[in-house]
């Protein structure tokens, strides 16, 4: 007879007890697993959240870099007597002392300046000026013939107070751009669109996708342009086929601003308006160059014949003033007049420095900082104008601060010891990238 095994009450408790134990670990282990898991995802974010800090405060630090030439570029300026002018050869425009500066403990910053006045300000063009804005939509943004022109016109019609065609066709601008945007480019149009005017200046390029033809790709080029790094994209020696490096709705002064001006050398008058919308001959590209001389020879025998050759001897003109240096010191072009010894028409070249209000100084700058911290980058941009005030006279019995203002961001004459020269740097906008 086989006898029955059995097995204690004490051993069944503690066969319990081991499986308990054995999840309790394993509920533990998980618990201890998530647990550092989420430190060290938190670790991670904190470190990046610090690299981003050290980032920014490195493109921070490449912003006031910039402030600093500009500030410097207009004391030397001073310094001559406040003879002057804008060229790519100023320190601003200088990119040595600017390119992956080192600072703190391995991080770096770069930074370019660009000055807006090299470009056609949308807010400017109007009636004799339209053909240099179709022109570049036209060579830049690949429109072709007269859609380009009534483009041109559909910006205008844009910005303008009153609510008619201006180009002579007669009606309402609403109703006749969207009948000609749905009929010429009624594919790329959302349903139900229409053409609403603004009926004031524009404050952003992107205002452009508001006129019918107008596409994000021909205002700020391709996918892989677009995708390029700022400083990259302004570094880069190809020319562009992007419209925003060609126009802007930022250049010159502020018609506040532009009334307390001291005189500069090629400005014709000083109207708040003329400081709005002059083109600086010594800083625009030859593609700008090219819509100012079309628009100019419009009915004026020339049609926009030549304009590249034409173009070209004003950029030769402009080159061997370089070398050219005046007793103050002054190179490149120093009055909008001397692009007559260019060879262009008399009448055209009379016209461009009207209409364009040609001059040799720049007012309005674009800032673009990066900095970079151990493999985080943070980009800043800045849109700024810059003014001169009249100098001062200090009182060296008071004391060092004026206005609430530290002075040792002024300047001071060597020969005018009690003079103090102040630059002013005002922000229209900023933004991170």
């Amino acid at each position: 007879m086989r006898l029955k095994r059995t097995i204690s009450p004490f051993r069944r408790r503690r066969a319990t007890i081991l499986i308990l134990t054995v999840w309790l670990i394993v509920v533990l282990s998980v618990m201890a697993y998530s647990l550092a898991y989420e430190v060290r995802l938190g670790l991670k974010s904190t470190g990046l959240n610090n690299r981003r800090l050290h980032a920014q405060a490195l493109a921070r630090a490449g912003l006031a870099k910039a402030v600093l030439d500009l500030k410097n570029d207009r004391l030397i300026r001073q310094a001559k007597n406040g003879l002057g002018n804008d060229t790519l050869d100023n320190i601003w425009a200088q990119t040595d002392d600017k390119t992956d500066v080192e600072m703190g403990d391995g991080g770096t910053y770069s930074v370019r300046i660009v000055d807006e006045d090299r470009k056609l300000n949308l807010n400017a063009i109007q009636g004799p000026a339209i053909p240099a804005l179709a022109y570049l939509f036209e060579t830049v943004g690949g429109v072709k013939g007269e859609k380009a022109q009534t483009m041109a016109e559909a910006v205008a019609d844009f910005r303008d107070p009153d609510t008619l065609v201006s180009s002579g066709v007669g009606g309402d601008e609403a109703e006749y751009y969207t009948e000609w945007g749905l009929k010429n480019f009624g594919r790329d149009l959302a349903p139900g669109w229409t053409f609403r005017p603004k009926n004031d200046d524009l404050l952003s390029l992107d205002e452009l996708l508001e006129i019918p033809g107008v596409t994000s790709e021909m205002l700020h080029g391709d996918g892989k342009s677009a995708l390029l790094d700022p400083i990259e994209r302004i570094d880069s020696e190809k020319e562009s086929g992007a419209l925003a490096d060609y126009l802007t709705v930022s250049s010159g002064l502020p018609a506040s601003a532009a009334g307390g001006m001291p005189g500069m050398p090629g400005m014709p008058g000083q109207a708040a308006a003329t400081a709005q919308i002059g083109i600086n001959i010594n800083t625009c590209s030859q593609p700008v160059i090219e819509a100012m001389i079309n628009a100019a020879s419009t009915g004026a025998g020339g049609g926009g014949s030549g304009l590249e050759g034409m173009a070209k001897k004003i950029l030769d003109l402009r080159e061997g003033h370089k070398i050219i240096k005046s007793d103050e010191g002054n190179s490149g072009i120093t009055n909008p007049q001397q692009i007559s010894e260019a060879g262009l028409p008399p009448d055209v070249t009379s016209k461009m420095i009207q209409m364009f209000a040609l001059n040799v100084s720049s007012f309005s700058f674009t800032i673009t900082s990066r900095g970079e911290y151990q493999g985080v980058h943070k980009t800043i941009q800045a849109n700024v104008y810059v003014i001169l005030t009249p100098p001062f006279n200090r009182d060296p019995t008071k004391s060092d601060r004026h206005r609430r203002r530290d002075q040792r961001a002024r300047g001071i004459l060597k020969n005018q010891p009690n003079m103090i020269i102040d630059p002013e740097i005002h922000v229209r906008r900023i933004m991170e990238l």
